[in-house]
């Protein structure tokens, strides 16, 4: 069972991480339709996942890492990862299973990791990357505010090509002001 919810959205909440959730993520990072999306993208095995989450997921580091759970089901995974102190810099990755793609549910776990970092942590600005030609998560992005940076061309190997990777961003000023625009 997922851990203890951390923040609460309108259709999923963000828990913390357990070991029992390691198999969920392991069977998900290691699936052909989410492996090419994310940054590790060899094998992980439970041998590894649990080394991981003993040296990463449970430390006090400058990573807040999460499940998201539609009621108390898992069906994905964030990460906020303070980039730069100084600058008060983050960036998110997140995954959403495959079969639940097309329900609004990795657009409100942004939503609330984004308002976590921004509001609670004072983050200055948050990044994401969009690797190769991945839709719907620009449409999360965009749909929450966050801006077009960048454009690295043919720098991620996915699928047997290069693609592009995109940048998106988002500023604490422009992200209070489209809150209070809602």
């Amino acid at each position: 069972m997922p851990g203890t919810i951390f923040l609460e959205g309108e259709s999923v909440s963000l828990r913390t991480i357990e070991e029992e959730d390691l198999k969920f993520i392991i069977d998900n990072i290691n699936s052909s339709e989410i492996r090419p999306w994310v940054s590790h993208r060899g094998p992980n095995n439970i041998k590894q996942e649990t080394k991981f989450f003993h040296e990463e997921i449970s430390q006090d580091n400058d990573t807040d890492y999460f499940l998201i759970c539609r009621e108390e089901q898992p069906i994905g995974f964030v990460c906020l990862k303070e980039k730069w102190k100084d600058s008060k810099l983050a960036e998110i990755e997140i995954w959403i299973t495959p079969n639940e793609h097309g329900n609004g549910y990795g657009t409100d776990a942004a939503r609330l990791i984004t308002n976590y970092a921004i509001n609670e942590l004072n983050i200055h600005k948050i990044v994401v990357l969009v690797a190769g030609n991945n839709p719907q998560s620009e449409t999360i992005w965009k749909k929450l505010g966050y801006n077009q940076e960048g454009n690295l061309k043919n720098a991620a190997y996915i699928k047997g090509e290069y693609r592009n990777i995109k940048y998106y961003g988002i500023t604490q000023k422009e992200w209070q002001e489209n809150e209070k625009t809602k």
